[in-house]
């Protein structure tokens, strides 16, 4: 090692700003006097040139398979295709019609899409320091690609440093408004916050600190130079396709991901949720006590209308409209040009906060006022049957199922994260199904009447079964990658569908019922998917994940004081970004000097992997079956039968004598070709067996039945022509799995496609209680799937297993049914007495004649002419 001479890491850091030219994203600092306050904050923030030419040059994301660019084998300067499907942002109304205003020169001109991101978080478990970034992303690239930490860019902080309190009780309205615009004593160089509104008598101070919140915002987008470039636009190289294409790219915002309360601070509406708030909606102007009906159609909220009630300080109109008195720092951003929402129609609600933990929080907590009283005899022991699902469903390959091992229950859904819901809800309709539940809540003779909602009504159980399984559905159905523009147009009949079974089955007891902001929202669902693509775009968990590499991790290190943390965090931000930015290159430079090798073909069918084994006969006596591992382990148990000793006693009387020197070789794990693994383990993880489930795909049989894998033998050394067992069937070379089989105890149950837990009886011997084994072709392997033993059921030849018969990849279809279901149903329905749009939404009609889409198999619908559209300039 270099003794003498060592660079500093400031010379470090230094050297990689010049090499990796960096120097222009130095953070920079500017004083802002804010005039409610009187006080004069440090604002942290990043020039907007220098931030796009990071984005727009990283080489770690910038590749040609990571753009969105439709002239993949061309020129990037293609319109958007009018696709029947939605996908990314690019297959919206908001970017379509941005680029027909915006783009007047093909060949030159590209927009740019800023997908923005604001959210607080606390740094400090007291809460003391708060950081709230405000972010932007690339979105000419895939959701995918831009919605990693490393292709985040920051482009200012708003400053939570200084505790914002009312200056002095004792001044009164008068002397505040003289004192409002005295600057004199204010520092040198210090800027004063443009768009302050005078002081009003009646306004709030939470009004007016929220004021001051947006008057950063302002600065932020004016300072850094980003409403310059949004205005002018800016030149740049682009690299694609192995060329270099000069264009103008040009800026705006098409939507800013954030959680329910943060969007409505960017709105300026009220936060505040209750009786006497008139409208808890931020997106329209519904009612407060219409809020949770499922035909709540309102006329939506616009800048314009708000502007001119601000600027006319009209305090009463806008608290009618539960509107704060606030000039939005968003006045002068470039939206999308879809429509004149403004900063209203870039808030859209997201999966995170109005699925996740709304609606499904909202029916654990409705689903434990019904099953009593917190730490009362019943819901303790359902406590005590959902730990004990999932612990059993833990154990499992399929990796696509949500944790479900909660060791204390989840009755009341409290300290759950929002990812977690989901795997809660899948083992309360496992413990729906079982035996022990039905003990738990017995049925009673006065709960017959429907109107009833309680558990001990098997009507009402049923119910919950649907409203559970309809929450799973459509919440996997909206995380798609890709959905038919269709099947959009015609969701909001399934969602207003949902809204009133969860009226009727749960009913929300606490506070104004199901008059919340998050059950309201999801009305709005369908045109921010028509604006933005899939909801995935919007899901502001990404976002959420990102405050640990982008604040958390930056501010520790820091000197932990208030007043100069956001200035080092922002230093140590950018320091992080060209470290790996360096770190990178490295890794490239390595992967350039090795020699490139050629990537194995998976084979058709799928391999075998995991340990070997074989089973033989005992040299003493030829019924006696022998285990023997490929190679020995020093957790091995030489004393103790690793399979079960029935089915050892099968492979050796049908096969073991047609092989090879009698020897049946095996394997523990089998890997189909589209990657999905089964382990048939007889010893794994501390002595336990691992034995997945899995559906098969049998002669005569119309749907898949799920079976137990015991093992998998390989025969691909056997000859050409195959062998001949015992039992006179013909194997031919190959892998096979050995199992045993389930069959349904309602056979028509998998034809209701919202069916999602089947009940099923093993296939037994006649004359035997043993399972019946059969060793089948591993290509009739269907799909993995998830099941335990009915809790509390009975035992023996008698009892019932239940089965997963659907997986999380199978559930949107369910949701398309009920989706076509509602539709037709539609047609006959009369019409809703509530209010309607005032024109601005778009109904299916309208959408349907605006995009190529194609009618339904099942209904023909004709289509409305394409009258002339003119087009929007900015």
């Amino acid at each position: 090692f270099q003794s003498d001479n060592i660079p500093t890491r400031e010379k470090i850091i230094e050297n990689l700003y010049a090499r990796y030219n960096m120097k222009g994203l130095i953070p920079k600092e500017a004083f802002l006097f804010l005039p409610y306050t009187k006080r004069v904050v440090s604002m942290i923030f990043f020039d907007a040139r220098e931030v796009f030419a990071s984005l727009l040059s990283c080489p770690t994301i910038n590749q040609d398979e990571n753009f969105l660019f439709h002239g993949r084998n061309g020129a990037p300067f293609v319109e958007p295709s009018r696709s029947s499907n939605l996908g990314d942002i690019d297959t919206g109304r908001c970017y379509r019609r941005t680029y027909e205003a915006l783009v007047r020169n093909p060949e030159e001109d590209i927009i740019f899409p800023c997908v923005s991101a604001m959210d607080k978080t606390h740094i400090d478990s007291a809460g003391h320091m708060q950081m709230e970034p405000f972010t932007v992303s690339n979105g000419l690239l895939h959701h995918a690609v831009r919605s990693r930490p490393s292709a985040m860019r920051i482009l200012g902080y708003i400053n939570h440093s200084t505790p914002a309190h009312k200056p002095d009780e004792s001044i009164d309205s008068e002397t505040y408004r003289k004192e409002f615009n005295n600057t004199d004593h204010l520092p040198e160089g210090t800027s004063i916050a443009s768009g302050a509104l005078k002081p009003k008598s009646g306004v709030t101070w939470a009004t007016y600190t929220l004021n001051e919140f947006h008057l950063q915002i302002g600065f932020i987008l004016e300072a850094s130079g980003f409403l310059a470039l949004q205005r002018n636009g800016f030149r740049w190289m682009l690299q694609y396709m192995g060329k270099t294409y000069p264009c103008v790219l040009h800026p705006y915002i098409p939507f800013i991901v954030g959680d329910t309360e943060g969007h409505d601070r960017l709105c300026g509406h009220y936060t505040a949720r209750f009786s006497k708030v008139k409208q808890l909606c931020r997106a329209c102007e519904c009612p407060t006590d219409k809020t949770g009906y499922s035909q709540a159609k309102y006329s939506h909220r616009k800048p314009s209308v708000i502007d001119r009630l601000v600027n006319g300080g009209k305090l009463k109109q806008l608290q009618l409209m539960s509107q704060n008195y606030l000039l939005s720092g968003f006045t002068d951003v470039r939206f999308g040009l879809h429509n004149n929402r403004g900063i209203f129609g870039a808030c859209p609600g997201e999966m995170l906060h109005l699925i996740s933990l709304g609606w499904f929080k909202y029916c654990l907590e409705a689903f434990s006022d019904q099953a009593g009283k917190p730490g009362t005899v019943p819901v303790k022991k359902y406590d005590s049957l959902c730990a004990t699902i999932g612990q059993r469903l833990a154990r499992q390959s399929d990796r696509d199922v949500p944790r479900t091992n909660f060791r204390k229950g989840f009755s009341s859904g409290a300290n759950l994260m929002g990812h977690e819901f989901t795997g809660c809800l899948l083992v309360k309709l496992f413990a729906l199904h079982t035996t022990q539940f039905r003990r738990i809540f017995p049925e009673r003779k006065e709960a017959e009447n429907p109107r009833l909602k309680v558990l001990r009504n098997s009507n009402h159980v049923s119910d919950w079964i649907l409203v559970v399984s309809s929450l799973l559905q459509w919440h996997q159905w909206m995380k798609q990658s890709v959905i038919p523009k269709l099947q959009v147009a015609r969701s909001h009949l399934a969602v207003q569908w949902l809204m009133r079974r969860v009226a009727a089955v749960s009913p929300r007891q606490k506070k104004m019922g199901t008059n919340t902001i998050k059950t309201h929202l999801v009305l709005h669902l369908r045109e921010d998917m028509l604006d933005h693509g899939v909801p995935q775009n919007v899901n502001s968990a990404y976002a959420e994940s990102a405050h640990i590499p982008l604040a958390k991790d930056t501010a520790r290190k820091t000197q932990r004081r208030t007043s100069t943390f956001t200035k080092q965090a922002a230093h140590r931000y950018v320091e992080n970004l060209v470290i790996s930015l360096a770190s990178s290159d490295i890794v490239s430079d390595n992967l350039k000097k090795s020699t490139p090798t050629a990537m194995a073909c998976p084979p058709a069918v799928g391999s075998l992997t995991g340990r070997g084994f074989f089973i033989t006969s005992s040299c003493d006596d030829a019924s006696i079956p022998i285990f023997h591992w490929d190679r020995k382990s020093p957790n091995d148990d030489i004393k103790k039968d690793f399979l079960e000793p029935y089915v050892m006693a099968y492979l050796l009387k049908d096969l073991v004598p047609c092989m090879p020197n009698s020897k049946l070789k095996c394997s523990t794990e089998f890997k189909s070709a589209d990657g999905d693994s089964y382990r048939a383990h007889p010893n794994i993880y501390n002595g336990h067996p691992w034995n997945d489930k899995a559906m098969v795909k049998w002669e005569n049989i119309t749907h898949p039945l799920p079976a137990f894998i015991h093992a998998f033998i390989d025969l691909r050394d056997v000859p050409h022509r195959g062998i001949k067992a015992v039992s006179g069937k013909k194997y031919r070379p190959g892998m096979y799995a050995v199992v045993h089989s389930y069959a349904a105890v309602v056979d028509d149950l998998i034809e209701t496609p919202n069916t999602m837990i089947g009940r099923y009886t093993i296939t037994r011997e006649e004359c035997s209680q043993l399972p019946k084994l059969y060793v089948i072709p591993v290509d009739t392997i269907d799909s993995q799937t998830i099941g335990i033993q009915d809790v509390g059921g009975s035992s023996g030849v008698d009892e019932e297993h239940l089965f997963l018969i659907r997986r999380m990849a199978d559930w949107p279809a369910s949701w398309d049914s009920i989706i076509a279901d509602e539709y037709r149903s539609s047609k006959t329905r009369e019409p809703s007495p509530e209010p309607q749009y005032d024109g601005t939404h778009v109904d299916e009609d309208t959408l349907e004649a605006e995009l190529p889409l194609q009618p339904s198999p099942t209904v023909s619908r004709a289509k409305k002419p394409l009258g002339k559209r003119k087009k929007r300039r900015w």
